[in-house]
């Protein structure tokens, strides 16, 4: 373990960012701590990139960050691309609620973000039993449907806390499924799958 975790550290990774990128450094967050943050910020070599200090923030995120979110990123939204070869992909922690932060509170804001960079697929993380019943899938139900709703590996978890979403105008879902790591310790912990047909390649 001790020669493998390196290899999972996301300072190795973000060396290798080039593109403009946001960071969040929670100053009380004590699973990820804002060293860690700020390690991946330095080590990162792109020319555009900020951090945001969360000053009493915990392992979660204040609305303020989506105040500096949301217009920073409207400098870098996607065009829509003509080429049908190409899809367009969004990894997204919601932070779940775990921690006294309610999905009210930024659901509507999450939903907004993904509007904004209009993904083909979406893979969320973090997703709590609360945050299934919020507006964020009620808002983004019309375009996308999503994957996970109906699979948990049991107890807490009734639903899968990583879902896959995609666009119903884009795809036609072939199979699906999912594995946990370790259900009787963490149901969080796991992958959802999905294989789908591209309506206009007609491939999978």
């Amino acid at each position: 373990a001790s020669r493998n975790a390196p290899y999972f550290d996301g300072v190795n990774f973000a060396s290798m960012i080039r593109h403009p990128i946001l960071f969040t450094a929670s100053y009380t967050d004590t699973v990820a701590p804002p060293h860690a943050a700020y390690a991946a910020y330095n080590a990162c070599p792109s020319a555009d990139k900020l951090i945001y200090d969360g000053i009493g923030m915990g392992h979660g995120v204040f609305e303020d960050f989506y105040n500096l979110l949301l217009p920073w990123q409207d400098d870098y939204l996607p065009t829509p691309d003509k080429d049908e070869e190409l899809y367009r992909f969004l990894a997204f922690n919601i932070w779940g609620d775990f921690f006294g932060n309610p999905p009210h509170e930024r659901d509507l804001r999450e939903a907004q973000v993904v509007r904004n960079w209009n993904p083909d697929i979406v893979g969320f993380q973090e997703v709590t039993a609360n945050f299934w019943n919020s507006r964020l899938f009620k808002e983004l139900e019309g375009e996308y449907a999503a994957i996970g709703r109906d699979i948990g590996p049991g107890g807490w978890w009734k639903h899968a806390a990583d879902p896959v979403l995609y666009r119903k105008d884009r795809f036609d879902l072939v199979d699906s499924g999912a594995v946990w790591y370790c259900p009787e310790l963490d149901g969080s912990k796991g992958a959802v799958w999905a294989v789908l047909k591209d309506r206009r390649t007609k491939r999978n």
